[in-house]
């Protein structure tokens, strides 16, 4: 089985640290296509780490990063 989405949704304690964990996984993973993030707490340093990861990932399709206090 390969794992397609992850709904990490509404997991205040991902924050930052957790986002560039993430982001670390993004670079590598080729068989997401689906993230959901909303109210993480990943706030602005979190969403530059997963943005940096998007540069190199070409599957995921679809990031949601609502309500994280991104400015």
């Amino acid at each position: 089985t390969v794992l397609t989405e992850l709904d990490l949704s509404c997991n205040k304690q991902i924050g930052p640290n957790g986002a560039l964990a993430l982001a670390e996984m993004l670079k590598i993973n080729t068989t997401l296509r689906l993230l959901w993030l909303g109210d993480c707490d990943v706030r602005d340093e979190g969403v530059h780490h997963l943005a940096s990861a998007l540069r190199v990932n070409e599957t995921l399709e679809k990031l949601d990063v609502r309500f994280n206090g991104i400015t």
